[in-house]
């Protein structure tokens, strides 16, 4: 997503949270020696490494300034800095920080910004109580407050769309509606159904034995072909495709296709061996094309087959001007996503009286006329931020969102995704900017939303704590590069002060920043776990387990796919979640398919895997887009209070922190590992690929595959693409936890 990814319970503890050092010199820093007071979790991921050579750094920057490593300084005034906090003051009163020569704010804002990078990113989000040595020039700005409105009188969101099609048309005993499919038969009209964009419309239904789903769809003809497919992330790498459209002896066929990722001549979209599609009919008329096909729910092709579960799954769409697989172009009047529960499309909605509830709307608006953010002329991606302020008199609970889209031209379609982090202190920065550096004290991932996306809500029993500030990041993609485009977009926040049963929570799992080793350069498929061990489930999750209800999976550029294992009693059970074809730009919260339980005990381990090809250098560990990062956000309910995080600290375990208590680690324990159950129609090893363009005539050979059975009882296959090697790990410590999480 972003630039770069804000950590929940991995917010920077700046000066102020240093610990206090005896009067005597602290010991030489060594980036692995833990019981350093230096050594544990500040700043940010290399600060350890570079404080080994602060005091020689600041040494010298004394000499330059005539003065003695811990002499009387004269203080340095920053009038930009907020009151209280723009005096020497404050750091003079930490002996550790005057030991390693961060003896006067201008000093330690140089040498900070020497080993770190950027000094000033830390200071605009700063928490309470800290000395402000890093803020030199940093102007601060309190976040603007947003008022809440009762949930009855808020707005209508979004402009009115001219869709060529309209579900409730469709589903109309009385045909000829404006909007109604003019060739679906009606013994498809009462199947559950979705508008795709303005161009068309999908239908579905799953069969009494839950084995096969059959859609039935409608477009306005670009002239060609079209396609409906499930996405493992909601773009294009790892999607799995049923493209409709005629072949070289002009009969409508269906292919079984796999796309491996973008590209413009389509040559990544291949035609998969075993063909596990059936074209029912299909008809073109009257400016219309149309068709209905089916497919297995769990296909028998593991390899490029996708698997329908539960929950909401990315569903791509697309018109084609020809009867190829080309690339159909940036217009998102050809293509588009949305998220479906193919198998449970029933809402809960919000038990909430309409009187109990209220809302607020985090906009890109700024100023006091409220003026759209103007997109950058040129640029294809931009991620641009701000923050809020938002009512914090009594505790509520967010019981639902959804987003905003307000772009203007409208047809522009360019917001692509948004995320919304919750912030222990006032970030800063109202108004919207581009941002590439990580926010400090913006350190949970509350909110997640993607293209396609409906409002979502919380389980019935659960809420989500509303935080005091919040700041939201908004990913632009700009294909077509259209010059003045202006937005307005954002997220609106249902909420109430009728505090439900459980409060909704997350736990970071995977691997952390700083002890992790780089990725070697060059290579296919890099691997690094990390380990949440039992004794740390033991201690936190309660008796009675915690729900597991989504996971956000977060790599960078270099990932390729996320798993989280879960074994309990040395049984491996089926994965928490995984995500198999991992793509930077399309990341959401993923819902938990089999409704999982986190219970004491269990240990958990979150394998990502990378391609590092082209690279002539190693990949660290780190906030940067350049860098990679490997972990899961796990939404659970009821919330494990006071646990953010249970990952690697050590070669020998894992590690989880309470506000109050000592680390817990354990090492490795052997497992039995989970085996996959194929339908039983299935035979791991007698499947026999048809190899061949395996479409059908129109509507008379009934799309049969050529998929080889038997009937024994289904076999077993082993989930080791992502399985884990007892002995060969790769674990390591978080070093930019917040302090006063783990003081």
């Amino acid at each position: 997503f972003a630039l770069t990814m804000r950590l929940p319970g991995a917010a920077f503890a700046l000066l102020g949270s240093l610990p206090a050092a005896s009067a005597a010199a602290a010991p030489p820093l060594s980036g692995d020696d833990p019981s350093h007071p230096l050594a544990v979790d500040y700043f940010g991921i290399r600060l350890a490494e570079a404080i080994a050579g602060v005091e020689d750094d600041g040494r010298r920057a004394a000499e330059e300034d005539g003065e003695a490593v811990g002499g009387d300084d004269p203080p340095v005034t920053l009038v930009t800095c907020p009151e209280g906090f723009d005096d020497d003051a404050t750091l003079a009163a930490i002996p550790t920080a005057r030991q390693y020569g961060l003896n006067t704010c201008r000093n330690a804002h140089d040498i900070l910004t020497k080993n770190i990078g950027s000094a000033d990113m830390l200071c605009v989000s700063m928490a309470a109580g800290v000395c402000n040595c890093t803020c030199a020039g940093t102007t601060f700005t309190p976040s603007v407050s947003v008022d809440a409105v009762p949930w009855g009188e808020a707005e209508d969101l979004g402009p009115p769309r001219d869709d060529a099609f309209d579900c409730d048309d469709v589903a109309s005993s009385d045909r000829g509606g404006e909007k109604d499919a003019r060739l679906l038969p009606d013994g498809v009209r009462g199947w559950k159904c979705q508008e795709l964009g303005e161009m068309g419309v999908l239908l579905w239904e799953v069969d009494e034995e839950g084995d096969t789903v059959t859609f039935a769809a409608e477009f306005l003809s670009a002239g060609g072909a079209a396609a409906i497919g499930l996405s493992s992330n909601g773009g294009m790498f790892g999607a799995d495709l049923l493209w409709v459209g005629q072949d070289d002896d002009d009969a409508w066929v269906v292919k079984d296709m796999f796309s491996k990722g973008y590209s413009p001549n389509g040559d990544l979209v291949t035609l998969d061996e075993s063909q596990d599609a059936t074209l029912v009919w299909s008809e073109e008329a009257e400016g219309r094309m149309a068709f209905q096909v089916s497919r297995p729910i769990k296909s028998c092709d593991t390899e490029d087959d996708l698997e329908i579960v539960a929950g909401p799954l990315p569903i791509l769409w697309a018109r084609f001007s020809g009867h190829s697989h080309m690339y159909h172009g940036p217009s998102t009047s050809d293509r588009g996503t949305v998220y479906l529960d193919l198998l449970n499309p029933h809402n809960e909605g919000i038990p909430e009286s309409p009187e109990d509830l209220f809302t607020v709307d985090l906009r890109f608006l700024h100023g006091e006329d409220q003026q759209r953010y103007e997109l950058e002329e040129g640029r294809v991606n931009s991620y641009v931020c701000r923050s809020f302020a938002v009512p914090s008199d009594k505790p509520y609970h967010i019981v639902a969102y959804e987003a905003i889209l307000d772009t203007v031209p409208a047809d522009a379609n360019v917001v692509h995704h948004v995320l919304l982090y919750s912030c222990e202190e006032d970030p800063n920065l109202p108004d919207p900017h581009m941002c590439s550096a990580m926010n400090a004290g913006c350190y949970s991932v509350d909110i997640a939303w993607a293209v396609g996306i409906p409002i979502q809500y919380m389980p019935a029993v659960a809420g989500l704590p509303m935080g005091k500030f919040y700041y939201i990041e908004m990913h632009y993609e700009n294909l077509s590069q259209e010059s003045g485009i202006v937005d307005g977009s954002g997220l609106r926040l249902t909420f109430t002060p009728n505090l439900r049963e459980q409060d909704y929570g997350y736990l970071i799992v995977g691997s952390d920043l700083r002890r992790t080793p780089d990725l070697e350069p060059n290579s296919d498929d890099v691997v690094r776990s990390g380990f949440c061990p039992s004794e740390c489930t033991a201690r936190a999750v309660p008796p009675g387990g915690a729900n597991i209800h989504a996971m956000f999976f977060h790599a960078h550029l270099a990932g390729r796919s996320l798993r989280t294992q879960q074994i309990r009693d040395g049984i491996e059970l089926q994965p928490m979640g995984e995500m198999p074809y991992y793509d930077f730009n399309h990341q959401y919260f993923k819902s938990a398919s089999h409704a999982p339980k986190l219970m004491p005990g269990d240990e958990l381990i979150t394998t990502c895997h990378y391609s590092t090809t082209g690279t002539d250098g190693p990949t660290r560990f780190g906030l940067e887009t350049r860098d990679e990062m490997c972990f899961n956000i796990v939404g659970m309910y009821p919330a494990v209070k006071d646990w953010k995080y249970c990952w690697n600290n050590t070669e020998g375990g894992g590690r989880c922190r309470w506000g109050d208590g000592d680390p817990v680690t354990q090492g490795i324990v052997p497992y039995e590992p989970f085996e996959e159950s194929l339908p039983k129609r299935c035979s791991a090893v007698n499947v026999a690929p048809n190899g061949g363009d395996a479409g059908v005539d129109n509507k008379d050979k009934g799309g049969k595959s050529n998929l080889g059975m038997d009937e024994e009882e289904g076999s077993k296959v082993h989930s080791s693409a992502m399985g884990w090697a007892v002995g060969h790990f790769f674990l390591s410590a978080l070093v930019i936890v917040q302090a006063k999480l783990i003081s």
